[in-house]
């Protein structure tokens, strides 16, 4: 009797013990939360923009959403908030159903379901739903003092930020907005660069600049200007001076690209897969296309006190071709003794060592129409194109590899097999361990 009492003690000091264990272990999970994501489906994760604006995060930042308890915008809200708040102790959220709370909706200004209210540091911002893209421009908004200005150059033909067509940027110009950058036109002509500009983009020119606008364009840079530059092969923007001053030299010639063929192009559409050592091209690894691109050459000498670093680089296979009245009469492909063999490239950084707030930058580029409505969205030219766009304007949390399209394939059960799913590991299961240990314990107390 006396052993059968010792065994009972023992057996239930062992469960309070590893009871308490079990405790311990979920209050520390409860209060330092781990998670790994192993899927293999990239849609149901933040996007890399996100981790990288939530990682930049340095104040609290409080979210309420406002929509129906138990509304399908309600629990999808709710799912998302979720992952923000895993990936960084400083969000914290609410949801909250205006009709039973309809004080704090009219305190917070909110009129229709599904709007939320970002709250930092005496700041607010709304959105009007809650989607992964809204939320991080919200989130870049609040950590920033104010919006950062593109001028975008007009008076010799590019392309233009509001034409909708395929030759226009309109695309570029929602993409940039939605990063809550600011685009305004700029004619050198009739004012000298605003004293906001943060950045001037200059694309596509078909005619040259006059003496008194590539004057502005120096002294801008002299002020530690950053200036993006996308020029059309055979065209001449009159920029070659102002160019060579930064290292950057344009060859007049036509890049051919036999590889383009096999992916359905033209050969005057190089291919390029080669990206250089420069902080926004870090990892990337995607296709881009450049339909009818010059050759950009680093000069040599390279001026002093100017850092020239390649961007993007054709195939092997690709040449220039200076013969470009022969091309464009015949349209044929065969590298002749003049011309000169790939890898070529199509784009370069320059950056003029200073002071940081005058160090100088341009990001240029052979060619313009890969930024055009009709290309931009083809492969990796987007990114390429706002990850370059970012670097110049230091905005490190921007650049960004985008998700790739996801190949996994979801196994869909059928109730019967989900019930399956539930019963035999969470009750079947269980219930013979336990009930095996009780047959131990009468067995051994019966002995």
């Amino acid at each position: 009797m006396a052993g059968s009492f010792r065994y009972g003690s023992l057996s239930l000091v062992s469960m309070v013990v590893f009871g308490a264990i079990l405790v311990v272990f979920y209050l520390i999970l409860m209060n330092h939360p781990l998670s790994r994501d192993i899927a293999r489906d990239t849609h149901s994760r933040l996007d890399q923009k996100t981790l990288n604006i939530l990682a930049d995060l340095k104040t609290p930042v409080d979210i309420k959403v406002f929509d129906k308890a138990g509304s399908e915008g309600a629990l999808n809200a709710k799912d998302l908030l979720q992952l923000y708040a895993l990936k960084s102790p400083l969000i914290t959220y609410a949801l909250i159903d205006p009709d039973t709370h309809p004080s704090q909706a009219k305190t917070y200004g909110v009129d229709h379901y599904g709007q939320a209210v970002l709250s930092s540091g005496g700041k607010r911002e709304y959105i009007d739903r809650v989607d992964e893209q809204q939320l991080s421009t919200a989130l870049i908004r609040l950590g920033q003092s104010r919006s950062k200005v593109i001028y975008c150059v007009y008076g010799h033909g590019e392309k233009g930020m509001n034409d909708s067509d395929q030759h226009g940027i309109s695309q570029l110009n929602e993409v940039l907005t939605k990063d809550n950058y600011t685009l305004k036109p700029l004619v050198l002509t009739r004012a000298a660069v605003p004293a906001d500009a943060d950045c001037l983009v200059i694309i596509g020119p078909d005619k040259a600049f006059l003496p008194g606008e590539i004057q502005a364009l120096e002294g801008y840079l002299e002020r530690g200007g950053r200036v993006m530059i996308a020029l059309e092969p055979l065209k001449d923007a009159g920029l070659e001076g102002l160019l060579s001053r930064y290292g950057i030299a344009l060859a007049k010639d036509v890049i051919i690209d036999p590889a383009s063929r096999v992916l359905g192009a033209d050969y005057s559409m190089p291919v390029v897969m080669s990206y250089g050592d420069a902080p926004a091209l870090s990892g990337f690894t995607l296709v881009t296309f450049f339909p009818t691109a010059r050759s950009l050459e680093i000069a040599q000498p390279v001026p002093k006190g100017i850092e020239v670093t390649w961007l993007a680089q054709t195939s092997e296979q690709s040449w220039s071709e200076f013969d470009s009245a022969a091309w464009n009469r015949e349209g044929r492909a065969q590298i002749d003794p003049g011309d000169r063999n790939g890898p070529r490239t199509v784009g370069l950084w320059s950056q003029k060592q200073g002071a940081p707030q005058k160090q100088a930058g341009i990001v240029v580029f052979g060619d313009s129409d890969f930024l055009s409505n009709a290309y931009l969205g083809l492969s990796g030219n987007k990114d390429l194109a706002l990850n370059c766009l970012n670097m110049l304007l230091g905005e490190e949390s921007l650049i960004v590899i985008e998700k790739r399209p996801s190949a996994f394939k979801p196994f869909v059960l059928t109730p019967r097999q989900g019930a399956m799913v539930f019963w035999v590991p969470v009750v079947l299961m269980p219930g013979v361990v336990l009930l095996a240990g009780l047959w131990v314990f009468m067995a051994r107390r019966k002995a």
